[in-house]
């Protein structure tokens, strides 16, 4: 502790002396709100150094513009100051900062719904969905795998080895649990 820059920190001290032989090279620092301040962007920026991470909101320095917006679910607000740090932050779950200051970093949020698997059989197209959910709340069985497995080495054996997944036959009349593997299989047999 008796290294900490004055009015800086310990964190910053910490993050400046492991990066001291990486300075000046381009890199990019990912770090999370314990360490992110806009005073060690800006120390590493002007050492040819760039930093992401997640804001605490409670860091100096940090335009109240951004602090005190209250926003709704989807919402996004962000700065960017003369040197090029970006401070955005945005509601999901909770509000969430961040700190940037990599120029090819917009400040946007971009939709990600995962593209379904389809394949192709001669006369039809099948669809391979996925459950949205967390994986912990979803995840089943796939229903060939298990069934595979319990044939040969019985249903205790299918239980522990059985894969795990949150995908489904979109197309089956049930939607049964399917892994890829047995998806494909299944249906590059049906006509």
């Amino acid at each position: 502790k008796g290294d900490t820059v004055e009015g800086k920190g310990h964190s910053h001290a910490i993050t400046m002396k492991l990066m001291e032989k990486l300075l000046n090279e381009g890199r990019i620092l990912i770090c999370d709100n314990f360490y992110t301040s806009l005073p060690l962007a800006q120390e590493l920026l002007s050492k040819k150094t760039f930093v992401c991470g997640t804001l605490r909101s409670n860091r100096k320095g940090i335009p109240k513009e951004i602090t005190s917006k209250r926003l709704k679910r989807g919402d996004i607000i962000a700065l960017e100051n003369n040197e090029g740090a970006k401070i955005c932050k945005w509601v999901d779950k909770r509000p969430v900062m961040m700190l940037t200051t990599c120029k090819n970093h917009l400040c946007k949020i971009i939709e990600t719904d995962t593209p379904p698997i389809i394949t192709k059989t001669p006369g039809r197209i099948n669809t391979l969905g996925t459950y949205e959910c967390q994986a912990r709340q979803v995840r089943k069985r796939c229903r060939e795998c298990y069934r595979k497995i319990s044939e040969k080495e019985g249903k205790k054996e299918a239980d522990r080895n059985a894969k795990k997944v949150k995908t489904f036959c979109h197309d089956c009349k049930d939607k049964p649990t399917l892994c890829l593997e047995c998806f494909n299989v299944i249906h590059s047999k049906q006509k």
